[in-house]
């Protein structure tokens, strides 16, 4: 018998140190851009379209749209329409099951984190963005992965 812990787990606790003064530390947009990254942007039976599809438009060849196993038939049909734009889509069809009923009813509804987890798979830069579908930023991607790489930062 084994613990699952998410991957994800470490991510979401490491945003808890934003809030520690010492360890938060803003850096200033230079101008510079660094073009290699990607974008993995979280789906589930998202709204029509994607509340940020204007922008993500911009950065078509650098997206990833990571749907974790959505189930409304309009959606679907979006996602596939996205697809025939240029956008790169994973799809989430895995199920898990395990020997206990009350995580067997957890664990049976999609997951982001698989959804993910076949993004990442596919993802040839150095640099990875996570969005969810509603999140926009507002300035250039490039110009903040310009100061990652000049801070030698491993995650921000």
């Amino acid at each position: 018998m084994g613990i699952h812990i998410s991957p994800l787990t470490a991510f979401d606790t490491f945003n808890l140190f934003a809030f520690v003064k010492k360890w938060n530390k803003c850096h200033n947009l230079n101008g510079k851009v660094n073009n290699d990254y990607t974008i993995l942007c979280t789906t589930y039976n998202s709204s029509i379209p994607l509340k940020n599809i204007e922008f993500l438009n911009r950065y078509r060849e650098k997206v990833i749209i990571c749907d974790d196993r959505s189930n409304n038939q309009d959606f679907l049909n979006y996602l596939n329409q996205l697809e025939k734009e240029g956008y790169r889509i994973v799809r989430n069809g895995e199920k898990k099951f395990i020997k206990w009923e009350y995580l067997k009813k957890i664990l049976e509804f999609p997951s982001r984190e698989l959804a993910l987890k076949k993004g990442l798979e596919i993802v040839e830069t150095n640099f990875t963005i996570f969005l969810d579908d509603d999140s926009i930023p507002e300035d250039d991607l490039g110009k903040a992965v310009a100061i990652l790489e000049e801070q030698d930062a491993d995650i921000s």
